[in-house]
């Protein structure tokens, strides 16, 4: 019961078109170490350790065996993505902070719905933005376990959006990978499985023929 987690969803390329236009910046960080980040639970730590016994046989007595606890969340436990992800949702609050603060780069004042069938809607924009008092796209944070994505109008806002996250992360206690940062751009790597290109005026999501080409 201790080592039980139940099912969730990640999120997918759909909530980054959420946040995305046409000439949308887009920037990159990574969490280093994920699951190292977070503590074990009282109730699971007591059963998870390392034998040390043949590292250190100048320390063990004939017939005893040197056990070290291991505290952190780690690779091959069944609840580690579901604690890690669970953990960095309380961080993401920190990180986004007072939406109504006026030197807080992920600020928005009000949720717009754009839906199919109402009549003033617009295919071009999102079913569902944050939107600034001046009518522009809020700057957004996505999290795919340990990718973050930064999303914002511009170059500059998007650096700023980018240095709050690393900052805050770091505040946290959270490893910020910096040697994996990538700055502003239209054209980025892949998240959540997906490529999204945001130039020549269009949203464009793409996805890699590699593995249909080589599936084995």
């Amino acid at each position: 019961g201790s080592c039980w987690a139940p099912w969730f969803m990640p999120p997918t390329v759909e909530q980054h078109l959420r946040a995305t236009l046409p000439g949308s910046f887009m920037g990159d960080l990574d969490i280093g170490e994920m699951f190292l980040n977070f503590i074990l639970h009282e109730a699971v730590r007591q059963y998870c350790g390392i034998d040390l016994t043949k590292l250190f046989p100048e320390e063990v007595k004939t017939g005893e065996v040197l056990w070290e606890m291991w505290g952190c969340c780690g690779m091959g436990f069944t609840f580690s993505p579901f604690q890690a992800v669970q953990g960095f949702l309380w961080a993401e609050e920190v990180i986004l902070g007072d939406r109504y603060d006026a030197s807080n780069p992920f600020r928005f004042e009000v949720v717009k719905l754009n839906l199919p069938g109402m009549a003033d809607y617009d295919p071009s924009i999102p079913w569902v933005c944050k939107l600034r008092m001046n009518g522009d796209m809020a700057s957004e944070l996505l999290i795919y376990v340990d990718d973050l994505r930064v999303i914002a109008n511009t170059s500059e806002e998007c650096w700023e959006a980018c240095s709050r996250v690393a900052k805050l992360l770091n505040y946290l206690g959270l490893q910020d990978a910096a040697r994996k940062r990538r700055g502003p751009e239209h054209e980025p790597g892949a998240w959540s499985g997906s490529v999204v290109h945001t130039v020549d005026d269009t949203v464009a999501v793409l996805i890699s023929l590699q593995p249909l080409n080589n599936p084995f």
